[in-house]
């Protein structure tokens, strides 16, 4: 079995050495700890994957690995349970070093599954004294698995070593090859040069299955060839999932537990294995309905980062408004809502008139394209004209200026802005007689008048 060199040492402890739990935890020094998993890398991410270890409450050495599942329980491998005694004093900790835990929360209980003798069922659950805290559970895997998912990307994470037969664990890291073979209790994996190892025994092994585009808890680490190096084996969840829920409903939350219906009353939607998954704050919006408003969803023309906040799994681009949205496919402007229009069978917001270069526009009807802006002087013409900063931004001996709007824009030197007058044609007949008629004494005067107003008016 895949055991740390730590319960290796811890074994003397129980031939008669005299040691203590700080001890065991200083036992191989920070400077001389190897980073876990062979072939792996680093894995500074995934906060539910945890170090199972012994420790005074300060000082802790991880002799296994472990997966947060719920807030207060972890799944670990059987060979792990009670691995330093029953009188250690055992913790799982929280972060990438077991040297330097972002938390650590000891373990209230913690047991094996009643079927193992050394070989399958080899799992084993801890109860957490306490809830961890801003540490989002990874889903256990409830599909079944199949010869179908022989070939899929397994994921697995550990505080293990990265070569057999050396002393030191507790860097957290990862490692991702292909499933191998799906057996009845089991998942076998591995590629020439990565595989777990001492000290990652209990890790997770981390596969995307139907009904979820998150990676789940397909499987925990059990054994592998003693040089780490041919394969891996994993216990398969989804064989166990019974045994786990009922070892869990001691501890969690009662309101989920499965009674065929999803209940609201659960405080951690995802413990309930009656609730469609992603009921809970998870960036990933729910297909199925939830028994309460799902966090993670986006309304139709809300904003999203991604196509998984959006339940129709659609998040658009909108060029004028430089924004993405969640949309649906629609026939009718009624399906969209306020502010959206159905426009080639999806819900977009409203457009605007599009208007190019040099283009007269209005600001807020108006659209520029191609990075202009629709600005001009004051009490002037309002252009799609190109934005600056300074001069320099311009060309063509265009200047920068401050336009309306508080916009600044290039303003070309052969562009006018002036606003054009244009009087009726029956206003400029008006001075001339008609034929047969006679001269209305005084229009032309006046008439005069009213255009010199005009042209004293208009903006140069």
């Amino acid at each position: 079995m895949r055991l740390s060199s730590l319960i290796a040492a811890a074994s003397l402890c129980l031939a008669g050495a005299s040691c203590d739990p700080g001890e065991l935890s200083t036992a191989f020094p920070a400077a001389t700890r190897d980073d876990a998993i062979v072939g792996g890398s680093l894995a500074s991410g995934d906060p539910a994957v945890v170090g199972f270890a012994v420790g005074d409450g300060h000082n802790f050495g991880a002799f296994c690995t472990g997966t947060l599942v719920a807030p207060k329980t972890v799944v670990t491998a059987a060979h792990c349970i009670k691995a330093e005694g029953a009188n250690a004093s055992y913790y799982v900790i929280f972060g990438t070093y077991d040297t330097r835990p972002t938390q650590a929360i000891a373990v209230r209980s913690q047991k094996a599954h009643p079927s193992y003798t050394g070989g399958n069922y080899d799992v084993g659950i801890l109860e957490l004294a306490t809830p961890a805290v801003g540490v989002t559970p990874i889903e256990m895997n409830p599909t079944v698995l199949t010869n179908a998912d022989v070939g899929h990307v397994i994921r697995h994470v550990g505080y293990g070593i990265t070569a057999p037969n050396t002393q030191g664990s507790g860097t957290k890291r990862e490692v991702t090859y292909n499933v191998r073979q799906i057996d009845t209790f089991t998942i076998e994996s591995g590629a020439s040069g990565k595989q777990t190892c001492q000290g990652d025994s209990g890790g997770p092994a981390l596969m995307v299955t139907a009904g979820s585009p998150l990676e789940r808890l397909v499987g925990t680490v059990s054994y592998g060839d003693q040089n780490c190096a041919q394969f891996g084996i994993d216990m398969r969840v989804d064989a166990l999932l019974p045994w786990f829920r009922t070892q869990m409903a001691a501890w969690e939350d009662p309101a989920c537990q499965s009674n065929g219906i999803c209940d609201p009353a659960c405080a951690d939607l995802s413990l309930d294995p009656d609730c469609p998954r992603d009921c809970v704050r998870n960036g990933v919006c729910a297909l199925d309905a939830c028994p309460i408003p799902d966090p993670d969803c986006a309304a139709t023309g809300a904003f999203c980062s991604s196509v998984l906040f959006c339940k129709s799994r659609m998040c658009v681009t909108d060029v004028q408004s430089e924004s993405t949205y969640c949309s649906q496919t629609c026939s009718t402007n009624a399906e969209c809502g306020d502010g959206l229009e159905c426009a080639s069978g999806t819900c977009r917001r409203l457009q605007k008139p599009e208007r190019a270069l040099n283009d007269t526009c209005s600001p807020t009807v108006d659209f520029c394209t191609n990075h202009t802006v629709c600005t001009g002087p004051t009490n002037g013409l309002t252009r799609c004209e190109p934005s600056c900063t300074t001069t320099a931004d311009c060309s063509g001996g265009a200047n920068c200026e401050g336009g309306q709007g508080g916009q600044r824009y290039c303003r070309p030197a052969d562009v006018s802005f002036s606003r054009s007058i244009s009087l009726p044609a029956a206003l400029l007949d008006a001075g001339e007689a008609a034929p047969g008629c006679s001269t209305t004494p005084g229009v032309m005067p006046l008439l005069m008048g009213a255009l010199l107003l005009l042209r004293r008016r208009r903006a140069m």
